[in-house]
């Protein structure tokens, strides 16, 4: 059998086991088979360790971590471990349990008989009793193998029946050989014989041609033809048949069809032809003769390269010689708007498409170039057929002719005003009068405008609104609404740098923004039934408060923050206690841990520092550094420092403990927190103390170990599954252990172990080690639970680090 180190990359240590036992065709002797695991290349340190994963619910990347198998092929071995003719379910339940995995592992490492079932509950399967298990065991797992005796031959094939050797061959006579004649162009095959020769006759219809479908196109129509059929002129493009003699075909385009109409062409009597420029003889009325004007007449007896030249004197065209250049053109180039050159022996010039006039335009067009297309086009131009009168004007709206004129409420007086008068509106028109005050000027106590009001500049220059003695002092408040509700900007009576550091207050009065640097930037009402997340009554104020320096609240109502640098960013109710908190917003939440953070939701608290809660509802982080991700009813105790839960109703206890749970809807038991849930942690040693491990560290000093302690409460069971890698410093000794537990504490606080005692199992090492991994258990004093520890026994110097998962549910 394939062993699994040279299956797929150790990884495909099983599925090599299942493959073993699908392809065993070795014939059966008297001894006892071999089952597909027990080839002699599975082990127990990984076919043993995943199995047992297996049969304990683990699936994925921890099925086979820590056994030199990659997590990718994790779904290749869930498959062979799944299969259904592997052997690998002995005691033939319907699916593969604990007890399955650890007899295969008891019979790697070598056990035989009852030992390999003492003390296992085999379940209710079809192999429940030990000798069940040990006949099918002895019986290979089910394996088995056959050997071909005999082979027939069957219908259409001849040459059977072989026992030792022989040739099986297609019988001719039933069927037909391949096909070995042809026929000649012309002609088709009319028939094939048994031996593959055929029978040709010559073809009586049809063409040579591949033609196999006729479209009909413009004026045309019946196709497209595939087989038979007709094809004909369109309508539209038909002349018609019946037409008198001397009518005409004319088109009618409400028919669309040309048709037969009489021929209205001209047949009326000259009377008189004039002449013009350039046409001497007449006019004539009845007969005469026109002739060209001897100053337009070309001379008709030039010799052979000459030109018709003008005579200024005669006013006649004359022949003359050609005095033209005696050069050689050759090459005409191109330039601006010419196409066509450089011509250098024969060839054409024409003018480019962008300077081409069109030369289809109607009477009245004029030329416009067209950007998109890059010619000149023609184009008819606009034709204005009236013209209104907007504001300001009288007269239109004119279609033919009129006059526009200016309105009277735009007429300025006709008479010139006296002295220092100026043009005032009188109700019905623009007349003299004297200078008074402005009633649209800006007054003490405010103005009534009718319109509103605008105050600032119409060009580049600074506007600027002092309130104070020079703006260092004094308060600045726009009321909006009301003479309370606005803005506030106010200086501060900080000393030093911050001095001059202003607070903005915007929206409602009570909203109140009071040292330096603080801001109120809206929101807030004049209320006092919002919620105190601190005292748990709604009889707080509903405006917004920053007052500490350079704290911010954003919007909402009912938000405070207590401290320096804290900020709610809206929301109702929120509140932060300490330096650099923050609430994203929602509802009624609080942070008051230095720098902890509540992003949102509602009725969430980060009250540690650095601690955060990511949004849900009636999440509590208060551990430093903790993190709940959101979800309901999640919890960091002050034990879980730097832990994360998350989902619904789980507790991080522990230092680094990452805990998960969904717990359904309900708030009543089993629903309540950390009742049931998942948790993971990364463990290290160190001398002493409980969850507050700070990496890998050396075992140093007079006594040879190092330990790091789980805290269990009463009531508690869990099931521990770690892994610890062990190594010394500086060189390549190193040693993994593997620890599977149940943990049991029962109401007065007793940890048990099963197994107990609880023995780490020694997974891989670089050398034989004589290092040592056991676990203990103890009492935490004051009523605060039982501790699981993890402790090492070994020379001085080793460091050792722990993944431990754990499923854990609390009565």
């Amino acid at each position: 059998m394939m062993s699994i180190a040279n299956s797929i990359n150790r990884a495909g240590a099983l599925f090599a086991l299942v493959v073993a036992s699908l392809f065993s065709f070795a014939p059966q002797t008297s001894h006892a088979q071999v089952c597909p695991f027990d080839d002699g290349n599975s082990s127990l340190a990984v076919e043993g360790l995943i199995l047992t994963r297996y049969a304990l619910g683990i699936t994925g990347a921890p099925l086979v971590a820590s056994t030199g198998i990659n997590a990718v092929d994790a779904p290749t071995v869930e498959a062979a471990i799944t299969c259904p003719s592997c052997g690998l379910n002995i005691t033939g339940n319907p699916t593969m349990t604990v007890a399955d995995a650890t007899i295969i592992s008891r019979k790697l490492a070598g056990l035989s008989g009852d030992a390999l079932t003492n003390g296992l509950a085999l379940g209710s399967g079809t192999r429940n009793t030990p000798s069940a298990v040990q006949s099918f065991l002895l019986a290979g797992c089910g394996a088995t193998g056959g050997t071909v005796t005999s082979i027939t031959a069957g219908s259409g094939l001849t040459g059977g029946t072989i026992t030792g050797s022989g040739t099986i061959a297609v019988n001719t006579a039933v069927i037909q050989n391949r096909v070995s004649g042809a026929c000649a162009v012309g002609s088709s095959i009319r028939a094939i014989a048994v031996d593959g020769t055929v029978t040709c006759q010559t073809d009586t219809t049809g063409g040579t041609g591949t033609v196999t479908n006729v479209a009909s196109g413009t004026g045309l129509s019946g196709g497209p033809i595939t087989a038979t059929g007709t094809l004909s002129i369109a309508n539209p493009f038909r002349l018609p048949q019946s037409c008198a003699n001397g009518q005409l075909a004319k088109y009618n385009a409400t028919t669309q069809l040309w048709e037969c109409a009489t021929d209205n062409g001209g047949g009326g009597t000259v009377t008189n032809i004039a002449t013009s420029l350039g046409i001497i003889g007449g006019p004539l009325t009845t007969t005469g003769s026109l002739a060209i004007a001897p100053s337009y007449r070309l001379p008709q007896t030039c010799t052979n390269g000459q030109l018709a030249k003008y005579n200024t004197t005669t006013q006649l065209w004359e022949c003359a010689a050609d005095n033209g250049g005696s050069g050689t053109v050759t090459s005409v180039g191109a330039g601006i708007g010419i196409n066509g050159g450089p011509v250098t022996t024969s060839g054409t010039l024409s003018i480019a498409p962008s300077f081409r006039l069109p030369q289809t335009c109607s009477n009245g067009q004029y030329t416009r170039f067209n950007n998109t297309l890059d010619i000149w086009e023609c184009v008819t131009p606009a034709v204005v057929t009236s013209v209104a009168t907007g504001p300001g004007l009288t007269g239109g709206p004119i279609t033919t002719t009129g006059t526009v004129g200016l309105a009277t409420t735009q007429l300025l007086p006709t008479t010139a005003c006296a002295t220092n008068q100026i043009i005032k509106w009188n109700g019905t028109a623009w007349a003299c009068a004297s200078e008074t005050a402005s009633t649209t000027a800006w007054t003490q106590g405010g103005n009534a405008f009718g319109v509103p009001g605008v105050i600032g500049t119409t060009d580049s220059q600074e506007f600027k609104i002092v309130a104070g003695s020079g703006g260092t002092t004094g308060r600045l408040r726009a009321y909006v609404g009301s003479a309370t509700d606005g803005i506030l900007m106010s200086n501060t009576s900080a000393l030093g740098p911050k001095q001059n550091t202003i607070s903005i207050t915007i929206g409602s009065k009570n909203n109140f923004a009071g040292d330096p640097g603080a801001t109120v930037s809206g929101g807030g009402y004049n209320a006092i039934d919002c919620y105190d997340v601190i005292t748990a009554v709604s009889n707080k104020s509903c405006a917004n408060s920053a007052s500490d320096e350079f704290a911010v609240v954003a919007g909402g109502f009912g938000n405070r923050v207590n401290k320096p640098q804290g900020t709610v960013s809206g929301g109702n109710e929120n509140t932060t206690e300490e330096t650099g908190d923050t609430v994203g917003g929602g509802s009624r939440n609080r942070a008051w841990g230095p720098n902890a953070t509540v992003s949102g939701g509602q009725n969430n608290q980060a009250t540690s520092i650095d601690a955060t809660v990511s949004g849900g509802s009636l999440n509590l982080a208060t551990a430093i550094g903790s993190t709940v991700l959101g979800g309901v009813n999640n919890q960091t105790t002050s034990d879980a420092k730097y832990g994360v839960a998350l989902g619904r109703g789980a507790v991080a206890r522990n230092y680094g403990q990452f805990a998960h749970a969904s717990n359904g809807e309900g708030t009543a038991s089993p629903f309540a927190p950390g009742k049931a849930q998942y948790s993971r942690m990364v463990l290290s040693s160190k001398g002493s103390g409980l969850n507050t491990n700070f990496g890998a560290r050396p075992i140093t000093g007079g006594s040879p170990e190092a330990f790091e302690q789980m805290r269990f409460l009463p009531n508690q069971s869990a099931f521990v599954d770690a892994t610890i890698l062990a190594k010394e410093p500086g060189t390549t000794n190193a040693m993994a252990f593997t620890i599977k537990c149940i943990v049991m504490v029962d109401s007065l606080g007793t940890m048990t172990l099963s197994p107990s005692p609880c023995v780490p199992a020694v997974q891989q090492q670089t050398s034989a080690l004589p290092w040592t991994m056991t676990i203990g258990t103890s009492a935490l004093g004051g009523g605060d639970g039982t501790i699981f520890t993890i402790r090492q026994n070994s020379p001085s110097g080793i460091k050792w680090v722990a993944t431990v998962n754990v499923t854990e549910m609390v009565e």
